[in-house]
């Protein structure tokens, strides 16, 4: 109630815009709510939106979004050769705008040699070699860099939130070279496959919040961290 009527009287609370450097009513995305827990978020986000309030929360399922399948999928290929189903995940998500259906899957399977006369096959082929040299989080770069993955999440919809679900990617790769750092272990691409599936398991893959100005966020206090806002309400 308290945020409805916040919104409901944004020209009597101005705030300083962060970019224009000029005095504006408050916004909806100016304002954040903080909870200790993910399943906390999401209960908020709901009752907001009971509400008849936008709110942008962080949503599990990023290894399920085509722009994280695709790169992926080229790291995949990067790493063995031989994986014949992340080829024809490749093949299929360069040319079309969703998942790779069973029956490619299949075709492949009978003529898997066609895969290798791709372009986009060739030359992740060709930047194998990097992979001994280069850290988890330069490998999925230039999985993304050489599967054009920014440039096919233009043409799906939605680019904003599809370039922050990459961005997103990135700082899970980041994660786990600080995870291994910590830990004292070697951080490899293939152990970051293995990583990433972990979190999806876990149902711990955010996506990107995806915040629009007509949006209020709800994050954990941990994803906070560093952030600012002119409105900040703790749940707890």
């Amino acid at each position: 109630a308290g945020i409805k009527y916040l919104l409901n009287n944004c020209e009597a609370y101005p705030v300083l815009d962060k970019i224009s450097k000029e005095v504006r009513p408050l916004k909806a995305s100016d304002i954040a709510i903080l909870c200790r827990l993910n399943n906390q978020c999401t209960e908020t986000a709901n009752s907001l939106e009971q509400l008849g309030i936008r709110a942008s929360v962080p949503r599990t399922g990023l290894l399920k979004q085509a722009e994280a399948v695709l790169s992926i999928a080229a790291l995949r290929c990067m790493i063995d050769p031989g994986d014949k189903l992340a080829k024809a995940e490749v093949v299929h998500l360069t040319t079309h705008e969703s998942g790779t259906p069973e029956w490619f899957k299949t075709a492949v399977n009978q003529s898997a040699k066609i895969l290798d006369t791709y372009p986009v096959i060739q030359e992740l082929t060709e930047n194998r070699g990097k992979m001994i040299q280069i850290s988890p989080v330069e490998a999925v770069n230039l999985a993304i860099q050489v599967a054009k993955v920014d440039q096919q999440a233009l043409k799906w919809g939605k680019p904003d939130r599809r370039l922050a679900n990459l961005d997103a990617l990135r700082g899970f790769a980041a994660s786990y070279e600080d995870h291994c750092q910590a830990s004292k272990t070697a951080g490899t691409p293939s152990g970051l496959i293995q990583y990433l599936n972990h979190m999806a398991k876990k149902k711990k893959d955010l996506q990107a919040s995806g915040a629009d100005e007509k949006s209020v966020q709800v994050l954990t206090y941990h994803r906070a961290k560093g952030l600012e806002w002119p409105v900040v309400i703790l749940t707890e």
